[in-house]
């Protein structure tokens, strides 16, 4: 059965643009994209500061550390990777956003600016952000961080990563206390319902989701793709709670709501908060709206939460 697209009228405008995979034209939106954030970093300049992290393949890659003037000493940690499918630089708003997670939640925020695909594929934008655990457990001292209470968040292919490190640190017998999931890719089978239905959904237009996927990891096979790569394929047992969001009218919302039901089936605590109206990436491009305030009071809630243990 078909939906009815009834898209709230705080997000029925936003821009709709097809994918831009074409390797001079990604650098240039990635160039104006690096230098739209040069301002907002500077605004936010007395709580941040930046770190070169390095890779496993030991190239240099930078990390925002956001420390607000409420935090506590030590305090707790989330570790963030934007989203933008992979292969696009954070936007202005990825930058205020992590800003109130810290500010609302009361913790250090670590900013991962991974390098990207397709010049850079799996798993060198996974090992930069599982490096980032790392990188935060062997500075937790210098950096005043509680190693007992980090937890990994992400959005869109940022949330794919979260839920892929959040996996490989449980298999590494490494602790983290929860992982924000917001509007996550979860699967590199692209066979859910919302996958096509919301296709030509903004931000979207003429969207291929196994093209996406392709930048990412080349040639794969969706049944059995890279460890860490699809989290959906993943070990789920022992993962500690989960924040998951889904978007009414996402091509990612019934594979996100899907990893939700299969981390509660490995007796894992999930909130899913299944937001109606709303769409991809609606809290990037309306963060004035009652919808996207009231779904980041429920984020930083969960924050505060897995942080007071």
């Amino acid at each position: 059965m078909t939906e009815t697209i009834n898209i709230h009228p705080d997000f029925a405008n936003m821009p709709a643009m097809k994918s831009i995979t074409h390797p001079c034209l990604l650098a240039a939106m990635n160039a104006g994209l690096q230098a739209a954030s040069i301002p907002k970093w500077f605004s936010h300049r007395r709580i941040t500061t930046k770190h070169q992290l390095t890779g496993s393949d030991g190239k240099h890659y930078p990390a925002w550390l956001i420390s607000p003037e409420n935090s506590t000493k030590p305090a707790p940690l989330l570790i963030y990777f934007h989203g933008s499918g992979f292969m696009v630089k954070h936007v202005p708003q990825h930058i205020e956003n992590a800003v109130h997670y810290a500010r609302g939640a009361g913790c250090n925020v670590l900013f991962v600016d991974y390098r990207l695909a397709p010049r850079y594929r799996f798993p060198t934008p996974f090992n930069d952000c599982y490096e980032s655990l790392l990188w935060s457990l062997d500075n937790a001292n210098a950096l005043s961080i509680d190693t007992s209470r980090i937890a990994i968040g992400g959005d869109s292919a940022g949330g794919a990563l979260a839920a892929s490190v959040v996996q490989k640190a449980h298999g590494q017998q490494i602790s983290v206390c929860g992982q924000l999931l917001v509007y996550p890719i979860t699967d590199c089978r692209c066979a859910t319902y919302s996958s096509t239905a919301f296709a030509n959904v903004p931000p979207f237009k003429q969207f291929s989701m196994p093209e996406l996927w392709h930048h990412y990891l080349g040639q794969y096979d969706p049944a059995s793709p890279p460890e860490y790569a699809s989290p959906m394929h993943g070990n789920k047992t022992g993962l500690p709670p989960a924040y998951l969001e889904t978007e009414q009218y996402d091509p990612w919302r019934d594979e996100g709501a899907q990893y939700a039901q299969e981390l509660e089936k490995a007796g894992v605590s999930v909130e899913l908060n299944q937001i109606q109206g709303t769409v991809h990436g609606f809290d990037a491009f309306v963060p004035s709206s009652k919808i996207v305030v009231e779904a980041m009071e429920r984020r930083i809630l969960f924050l505060r939460r897995i942080f007071e243990g």
